[in-house]
């Protein structure tokens, strides 16, 4: 007959390879497993009921607790350069339990990663440009009615087509692993920038004819690095000029209250998959293959977006129906 084997939480949460910190109502610490004493170099003496930013000061949780965000969130312990993955959720009604899961390893293959993107991409630059000048020549050196012109002129489109993805490539590898400097940000008049980019986006537009209409509150502002922002309200309204059909509608809003700063694009376009939304922003990712792969894009364009929101504390949120349209909008915290 086999013995049942009765463990305490404690003892159950001294097996976890986790670190398990259980914390009262005020985030002060109650108790914790193993794995949390080693990780934390934790003593009963000096961290029994003291505030859980005290323990990890590379992260405050005021705003975590408050807004019951129930999301992990990534630290990195400066005194090991440990990164890890943080998440609390509620115990009791008195009681959260945080945990706390080491993900250095999986940050150091990202890192490579990363670093492989870039390398690649920086050396497809040079003989992309060798291409770029002799094919120049080549049509140059061709009559417009020979046939030679035309598969020139194709391979110089296909060559503009890589161009594309390489600077792509490198500018998400740049906001994946750097941070601007703290005197690149500044207050962008936006309103003045989206006009800019609405002339832009009519001349994309051409020939089919988009009823293109821009409010902008020209008086708020945003504080931010002007590029970035530029780079991520473009490839938003682009891709509502490329996936609306001709003569549809596209309203372009820039507006805020009392919490948060708001830009929109709406379009009557050919909409999205509900099951697609969620990887919209991942790289490569393309709801609608085909026609991505007949446009020409890169399918880097909201993976752009979505970086250049995370370095400024915002956020995407896609709204959309399949052949009535979509709604992006980036949302901003107003400081």
């Amino acid at each position: 007959m086999k013995q049942a084997i009765q463990l305490t939480d404690q003892q159950f949460a001294d097996v976890l390879p986790d670190a398990v910190i259980v914390l009262d109502q005020q985030a002060k610490t109650l108790w914790w497993n193993l794995a949390a004493q080693n990780l934390f170099k934790l003593n009963t003496e000096s961290h029994t009921g003291v505030h859980i930013d005290s323990l990890l000061n590379s992260f405050s949780f005021d705003n975590y607790f408050s807004e019951k965000i129930q999301k992990s969130v990534e630290i990195k312990l400066p005194e090991n350069n440990i990164r890890l993955s943080i998440s609390i959720t509620p115990y009791s009604r008195q009681h959260y339990v945080l945990l706390a899961h080491n993900i250095t390893h999986v940050h150091r293959l990202e890192k490579m990663r990363q670093d492989l993107i870039a390398n690649v991409s920086h050396e497809l630059r040079t003989p992309l440009t060798v291409i770029h000048g002799y094919l120049e020549i080549l049509i140059d050196q061709f009559p417009d009615e020979s046939s030679w012109q035309d598969i020139f002129k194709k391979i110089y489109q296909q060559s503009l087509r890589m161009e594309s993805l390489v600077e792509d490539l490198l500018l998400l590898s740049l906001l994946e692993t750097d941070y601007p400097e703290p005197d690149s940000y500044q207050e962008v008049h936006v309103a003045a920038m989206l006009t800019a980019i609405v002339n832009d986006a009519k001349i994309l537009s051409g020939k089919k004819n988009h009823q293109i209409h821009l409010v902008a509150d020209e008086n708020l502002t945003l504080f931010g690095v002007e590029k970035e922002l530029r780079s991520a309200f473009s490839n938003i309204i682009f891709n509502a000029i490329d996936y609306t059909p001709h003569n549809g509608q596209i309203e372009i809003s820039w507006y805020g209250n009392k919490e948060n700063i708001y830009f929109t694009v709406k379009d009557t376009g050919i909409g999205i998959d509900s099951r697609d939304i969620p990887r919209l922003t991942e790289r490569f990712y393309r709801a609608d293959k085909a026609r991505s792969r007949v446009r020409g894009g890169t399918g880097l364009g909201l993976a752009i977006v979505k970086h250049v929101l995370i370095r400024h504390r915002a956020y995407l949120k896609i709204e959309s129906e399949l052949g009535k349209g979509s709604s992006f909008t980036c949302v901003f915290p107003k400081v």
